[in-house]
């Protein structure tokens, strides 16, 4: 048993089939919306390694106008091939569905079975570098629908025990869904395939791929194991691998085992089989839920280039995928391993699992934190191919919380490190989980400015559930501890945030003062740009308030600053600004001064758009002045600037010129008239 992998189909191009990166990704612009190159989902099987079973895939392909499969194991039997079997049908629709195949476990080795929400969001993963995951199922099935609209892809879901988890994710007609069971479930509108032991011939050719030496004894080997592909694949790689057995001895043990669970005694003998050291290395792989690569097994298991791996996958124990270069073990092998690993093992490779991933989780963020955006791509992507391991990592971290610094680290590692990844990931109250966790874990180092960091990523979360309130008082816990602690850049992001509330409750005045809080901390600080920033969203907010006589004043404050930096662009924004505030107050003519004094600099530095803006600011103070003639010549050059530019205000400006014109003809005397 090989493992395989779905991946996106085609040519390795991008959406718009073109090579390498997009236009906006060489500009340094990523689109964090969608995926271009979605990342690999990772399946047990390779479908090339899968061996018979053909008539039954033909059956398969000629229901040309089915879109709905259900593929049922044998209750009697474990490791019939209905996963392998279901990868065989999706490799022969793969043409059929080119943008891209997703194979989701719903119930994953060691872990809780996924929940409807969580493949969701998974699904979305697959398409989406930045997702708003809903708490609300609702909500969120919207998203996964929009998502796989008018897309051809295949869905492959296997580990499903209810038919309620399927109908809840049942993808538009445009899809292909497969459905995998080992239980006895029967889905409406789904074309049904109840998996048997395979052929006779195709048995024993699935146990010679294997071991070719013991062709004598393959069809009694493949009677004993009554055609069923994992024992048949566990028979295989014992008698290719073993110095042990003989092909006649192996028969008489299986002749013993088939009065029990076969497929069990396999793999216990197998396991019995191995050296010392390849035996402590496949107990310890049991700490893998999910699928993992060489470099974390040779870390995580002390097995130095992966010497004891190559073994246990010659032994056909560890399913390996040389395309993708991931491992991963079968259910039924997980299981077994829980009963063989002792416990100092347990604890040794539990602990250097959370610590292999919590390093290759600051490399991620180290990635994101570059902006490079094919980096951001790669990095989101391998997120999501190691998230069941990152899980599993975090929860024996918080499991360990306050046993020791060191692992108290960990746990504040994982949502430190990977607190990016986790908002688009994962729904607001998921992150205030693993917050929370990283909370309490910089509580027990007593690291003030790491706890610091993690209240403020609760307090965000907590906002994002829209938990208002509670979010307003994480706020202002995190705002008590920056200035506590002399955290000047923490304390203004925090009271930039509580001014925000205090605007969305209409508490204008309220929101002054934390922007002026702030403004005494750029101030002590020296921060001339943090000064200016603040100033005008002092002026905003006056200005909202209907405090235009106070919001000029913040604005001639924040332009003095600027003059001084030599801020080109943001003197420009204030001159527009004042400019903007006097035609309100009515006094046009300061209003014309300052728009002048903007236009000056929009020409100076090629700015079209803010020239067109500043053109007819001008122009309609020019208007309320009474040069209406002048005033049309300003707002045409103006259109024309909006026009070349495609903006919006092109038929606003449109429409009030030409009313000007009309007006000043109505206005022209006509020949022959007395004045």
């Amino acid at each position: 048993m090989v493992l395989g992998f779905f991946k996106k189909a085609g040519s390795g191009k991008d959406d718009a089939g073109q090579n390498g990166p997009s236009s906006s990704e060489k500009s340094g612009v990523i689109d964090l919306e969608y995926n271009k190159k979605p990342p690999l989902y990772f399946s047990p099987f390779t479908p090339k390694n899968i061996i018979g079973r053909d008539s039954d895939i033909n059956e398969i392909v000629q229901k040309k106008n089915q879109t709905r499969f259900l593929i049922i194991g044998d209750q009697q039997f474990k490791g019939i091939g209905k996963t392998a079997f279901s990868l065989r049908i999706a490799e022969k629709f793969a043409s059929q569905y080119p943008e891209g195949q997703v194979y989701i476990d719903l119930k994953p080795n060691g872990r809780k079975p996924l929940s409807v929400t969580e493949v969701m969001a998974q699904v979305i993963w697959h398409f989406k570098i930045r997702c708003k995951i809903e708490d609300s199922e609702e909500k969120l099935k919207k998203t996964y629908l929009k998502a796989l609209t008018r897309k051809k892809i295949i869905l492959l879901l296997d580990g499903v025990t209810q038919p309620i988890e399927v109908l809840k994710l049942l993808p538009p007609k445009n899809c292909l869904m497969i459905v995998v069971s080992q239980e006895r479930i029967s889905l409406s509108g789904f074309y049904r395939k109840s998996m048997k032991a395979l052929d006779p011939e195709s048995a024993q050719k699935l146990l010679m791929s294997h071991t070719p030496k013991i062709k004598e004894k393959a069809k009694e080997i493949a009677e004993f194991c009554e055609f069923i592909p994992m024992p048949l694949c566990i028979a295989g790689g014992l008698l290719a691998t073993s110095k042990t057995f003989s092909e006649k001895a192996f028969c008489e043990k299986l002749q013993q085992w088939a009065e029990g669970n076969l497929l069990m005694e396999l793999i216990e003998q197998s396991y019995k089989d191995l050296e010392a050291g390849t035996a402590k290395v496949f107990r310890k792989l049991y700490v893998f839920l999910d699928g993992f690569d060489a470099k974390a097994q040779d870390f995580i298991c002390q097995d130095k280039q992966n010497e004891h791996l190559t073994i246990l996958v010659n032994r056909q124990l560890v399913m390996f995928n040389e395309k993708s270069g991931c491992y991963r073990l079968h259910p039924m092998i997980h299981k077994f391993l829980r009963d063989k690993i002792t416990e100092p093992e347990m604890l040794d490779a539990e602990k250097r699992h959370a610590t292999h991933f919590m390093i290759r989780l600051q490399g991620l963020q180290n990635e994101v934190a570059g902006k490079d955006p094919s980096s951001t791509r790669r990095s989101v992507n391998a997120f999501d191919s190691d998230w069941g391991n990152y899980q599993a990592a975090q929860e024996w971290a918080l499991e360990n919380l306050g046993t020791s610094d060191e692992n108290n680290n960990l746990c504040a590692s994982f949502p430190e490190s990977g607190a990016q990844f986790l908002k688009w990931r994962l729904s607001p109250k998921a992150c205030m989980e693993w917050f929370d966790a990283g909370l309490s874990a910089t509580q027990c180092l007593k690291d003030n400015q790491a706890e610091l960091r993690q209240l403020i990523n609760l307090s965000e979360a907590t906002f994002d559930s829209r938990d208002y309130g509670k979010a307003k008082e994480l706020h202002e816990d995190s705002l008590e501890m920056a200035l506590e602690i002399g955290d000047g850049s923490s304390a203004t992001m925090i009271l930039d945030k509580l001014a925000f509330f205090q605007m969305a409750l209409n508490r204008h005045g309220r929101a002054i003062e934390y922007y002026e809080q702030a403004l005494e901390i750029f101030k002590e600080d020296e921060d001339i740009e943090g000064q200016i920033t603040t100033l005008i969203k002092i002026a905003a907010t006056s200005e909202t308030k209907g405090s235009t006589r106070d919001s000029i004043d913040f604005l001639k404050q924040a332009l003095v600053l600027a003059e001084q930096t030599g801020s080109h662009h943001e003197q420009r924004k204030i001159f527009s600004d004042i400019g903007k505030a006097f035609f309100k107050l009515g006094k046009y003519k300061q209003a014309r001064e300052y728009y002048e004094k903007a236009l000056v600099i929009d020409k100076k530095f090629h700015d079209s758009y803010g020239e067109a803006c500043d053109l007819w600011g001008i122009s309609l103070s020019l208007e309320k002045l009474g040069g209406v003639g002048e005033a049309i010549k300003k707002g045409e050059s103006a259109l024309k600037i909006f026009k070349v530019e495609k903006k919006k205000e092109a038929k606003q400006v449109q429409e009030k010129v030409r009313s000007w014109k009309s007006g000043a003809l109505s206005k022209t005397p006509t020949v022959g008239s007395s004045s």
